[in-house]
């Protein structure tokens, strides 16, 4: 058997196992497993636009989750991510004109947790895809000349630590970052970072 027919056979029996050992719970077991959040924070996007100019996204930031925790120490996650606006800075471009450009995201994460059971405490890390939309907009006089759109899909990773405050609510802070974002306009591509702090809800 080669390496690529052995990988492929032990992911499909790890996955077996995940699921199987889902299917055969009950009901009320299942819905155990899951786990809402919503998380604020900061979050930094900055695009260069033109000469002396920037589009920088520097403020608040939002997102919502949802996750299903497999085992003690993997769970699947996927959320919607809602960073600052980045409006028009600099001195390059022509006096009249206002440009903003706004983005939010979708993302499907896999989670691998370390949990200090005796602390209560879960430390996590994150890897996944983050679906990207953003718009530019230029407007004068509150009339749109211009608007473009783009789409990117990237990837991300993230660390983060949970804290128990009762037998279902827990208290998180996390750090995400996604690479490479493409925005509208050929512009060069931007890094999204974001850090924030939320509540989780266990259906534990």
């Amino acid at each position: 058997m080669n390496k690529a027919k052995y990988y492929f056979s032990t992911f499909i029996l790890v996955l077996n196992g995940l699921f199987s050992q889902t299917i055969s719970a009950t009901p009320i077991d299942f819905l155990n497993n899951f786990y809402l959040g919503a998380y604020a924070g900061y979050s930094q996007f900055g695009v260069e636009c033109l000469a002396d100019t920037n589009l920088d996204d520097d403020g608040f930031a939002y997102q919502f989750l949802a996750g299903y925790r497999f085992l003690a120490f993997f769970a699947a996650e996927a959320g919607f991510v809602n960073p600052a606006n980045y409006p028009y800075s600099g001195t390059g471009f022509s006096e009249g004109y206002d440009i903003n450009g706004k983005l939010y995201s979708f993302y499907l994460a896999a989670k691998g947790i370390y949990p200090l059971q005796q602390a209560g405490i879960d430390l996590y890390a994150l890897a996944g895809g983050m679906l990207t939309h953003s718009t530019v907009e230029i407007t004068m006089d509150s009339n749109t000349i211009h608007s473009d759109t783009e789409n990117s899909l990237d990837p991300l990773v993230g660390v983060g630590a949970t804290f128990l405050l009762s037998k279902h609510v827990e208290a998180g802070i996390q750090y995400q970052y996604v690479p490479n974002v493409t925005v509208p306009d050929n512009r060069p591509s931007a890094d999204l970072h974001m850090v924030s702090m939320g509540v989780i809800y266990k259906f534990t």
